[in-house]
């Protein structure tokens, strides 16, 4: 059954924080639960969501991965299911899976970029049936990255997620 509300499907981050160039993969369901050791990436899932929201500022020295190769930005993809009807947003930029209609936004965080330590991401929407390989298929939609993190703070209240975690 579809789901009448917006909600947070899945998310990879990539070189943030004890993150590396592998990344993670993780995906949520009805409940949250984030366990694991010590400096295995709990704090840096909720971090790298803060960052992708734009209600933290990436910071180079904290934020990128000590471990991050040169040439890799530092980057989180959501996959963010909005149901028509839903925001400003073309079904256009939707696809369907699983009975959801499935928005793909990621940020990236690249060191040319850096002023004073701190970077301003670059925002990008993939366009479903374009090629998804590296820098393919996503488009730069300012409007729709700040409409994406506009319904994801909107649902923000909404804490019961579960959490599956795969290595990509």
């Amino acid at each position: 059954m579809a789901e009448n509300r917006s909600k947070l499907v899945r998310m990879f981050v990539r070189n943030i924080g004890c993150i590396g160039p592998d990344g993670i993969s993780v995906a949520f369901d009805d409940v949250v639960c984030i366990v694991g050791r010590n400096n295995s990436g709990k704090s840096t899932l909720l971090r790298a969501y803060e960052l992708a929201q734009g209600s933290e500022k990436f910071d180079w020295s904290r934020d990128r991965c000590a471990q991050a190769p040169e040439d890799q930005p530092s980057e989180v993809v959501l996959d963010i299911h909005i149901p028509a009807g839903i925001g400003n947003i073309s079904e256009d930029w939707k696809e369907a899976r699983d009975g959801l209609s499935i928005v793909t936004s990621r940020w990236q965080w690249r060191p040319e970029q850096v002023v004073d330590g701190k970077v301003s991401p670059i925002r990008q929407t993939r366009k479903p049936g374009e090629i998804k390989e590296e820098g393919d298929g996503y488009a730069l939609s300012e409007s729709l990255a700040h409409l994406v993190g506009f319904i994801m703070r909107r649902a923000g209240g909404d804490t019961s997620v579960a959490l599956r975690v795969s290595f990509v």
